[in-house]
């Protein structure tokens, strides 16, 4: 059965592939920097090398699918973090000078980036603490390397301290306005999935039902409505009760659902009526798929009742329908199902 879907934007495959592009943007760029500079820089000489290798080893992280991608976006982060704290740490005891401090500033976005990508993975609250106990490890490595007789180099790091918390606090914000906007956002999806859902059954309720075939006249070049009644359903209720009753409709809901396929639309149209869409290439498909239901529910007898129903079934009238027509035809040619003895199928062009 069809039904209105909304994709999430980055599923599991997605955040692979976005990833493994980055990996591999960055392992040729990371190694032409160890080629360009390693000779001059010697944490760059060093570190650059087990920078390329980690690479790697995310990438074959990334490919092997039974490892869950949270705990390589974990590891990443973990790994990464560390790196930077002993890039940190080795720019704290160079000597001072412009380019020193560019990388130190270099340093600290990457930082923010850290931090804003733990609020991605991680709670809110988690990320938070995550992010001020790296803010004060960094600050305690700045006071025990730089103060007092580096005060100037200190104090700049301090500055960008500030600035890197404050991008924490924002993020935190803003991360808990992201939380409630997606809380409002599931709880109006399940007012509307309740607000178009018949209780009973669990198939689309009328409502929802009305905006589907209104859908499917616009979309879809070629369809088949079909209404479908139980035949002497008030005789079920009077004899054996309406729990016997509500188990026949339960019971013919989902043999409707099994006995139709995943592009078609199974829904309850009110009482023991129920309104199937049926993808088909002509009536005469139609009219199989309905024949086949009948005998269906005739041999079968899902809940031990006698049970047997009436279709009443027409193809869309292309450029020429509306949701009164189509419905109008599909009722007219139930009536006549009715009228002919119950337990058949009646068609209207």
């Amino acid at each position: 059965m069809s039904v209105p879907f909304s994709p999430a934007i980055f599923s599991e495959k997605r955040k692979r592939q976005m990833y493994l592009v980055a990996l591999l943007l960055g392992l040729p760029a990371v190694l032409l920097a160890w080629q360009r500079y390693g000779d001059e820089n010697p944490f760059i000489g060093w570190s650059y090398p087990l920078l390329a290798g980690l690479l790697v080893f995310w990438i074959v992280l990334l490919l092997i699918r039974r490892i869950p991608i949270r705990w390589t976006e974990y590891f990443v982060q973990t790994t990464l973090s560390l790196f930077y704290l002993g890039k940190y740490v080795v720019l704290l005891n160079s000597p001072a000078s412009a380019a020193i401090q560019n990388e130190i500033h270099a340093v600290f976005w990457v930082m923010a980036i850290l931090f804003i990508l733990g609020y991605i993975l991680a709670n809110q609250t988690v990320a938070l603490l995550l992010a001020l106990a790296y803010s004060i490890v960094t600050l305690g490595l700045a006071l025990w390397f730089l103060y007092p007789e580096r005060y100037d180099l200190f104090v700049e790091v301090f500055r960008l301290q500030v600035r890197v918390a404050v991008i924490a606090l924002l993020t935190f914000i803003l991360a808990g306005i992201k939380d409630d906007l997606n809380k409002a956002e599931r709880h109006a999806t399940t007012l509307q999935l309740a607000a178009n859902t018949d209780t009973l059954t669990g198939l689309p309720n009328r409502r929802m039902l009305n905006a589907l075939v209104e859908d499917w006249l616009k979309y879809r070049p070629l369809f088949c409505a079909l209404l479908v009644d139980i035949d002497y359903f008030k005789d079920v209720n009077d004899t054996h009760g309406h729990d016997r009753g509500d188990a026949v409709l339960r019971s013919l809901a989902e043999m409707l659902k099994l006995q139709t396929r995943e592009t078609d639309v199974v829904g309850r149209w009110g009482g023991e009526e129920f309104l199937l869409l049926l993808a088909v290439q002509s009536a005469e498909d139609g009219f199989e798929m309905a024949e086949r239901l009948r005998r269906n529910v005739e041999s079968l007898q899902p809940t031990g009742l006698p049970i047997t129903i009436s279709l009443g079934g027409t193809i869309n009238r292309v450029s020429r329908d509306d949701l009164d027509a189509l419905v109008k035809r599909a009722d007219q040619a139930l009536y006549q199902a009715k009228a002919a003895g119950r337990n058949c199928i009646r068609w209207q062009e």
